[in-house]
């Protein structure tokens, strides 16, 4: 009972089919018309993760950051109609980068200093 062995690797054979599954969702909430079923997503879930942070005491900050990064990137889409699905694709993947990096020096490694 007391031997632990995360089991991570049986998520590997499952990435491919989870990868495909968002990104044809992203295409469908990219669409013109996609975007408003988007939306309907993402205000519910930003109010009710605000509300449980504000009951718990302890908001969700990087959660509701993403949410409105989210939302604001559909908005975004709506308005200017020129943008195409690629340049934001290009767009998501830049900011995608951009967390990663941070993660990686801003959140990782000065953990691992201790």
């Amino acid at each position: 009972l007391d031997f632990v062995q995360h089991q991570g690797r049986y998520l590997f054979p499952a990435l491919m089919p989870i990868a495909i599954a968002v990104a044809l969702s992203l295409e469908g909430v990219l669409d013109m018309q996609g975007r408003w079923y988007g939306l309907a997503l993402i205000v519910p879930a930003f109010v009710t993760s605000a509300a449980w942070g504000l009951w718990r005491g302890n908001l969700p900050g990087w959660l509701l950051l993403f949410l409105l990064i989210a939302a604001g990137g559909l908005l975004l889409r709506g308005r200017l109609r020129q943008l195409s699905a690629g340049a934001l694709a290009l767009l998501l993947l830049v900011l995608l980068a951009a967390i990663a990096f941070w993660a990686l020096f801003g959140a990782i490694l000065p953990q691992l200093a201790y």
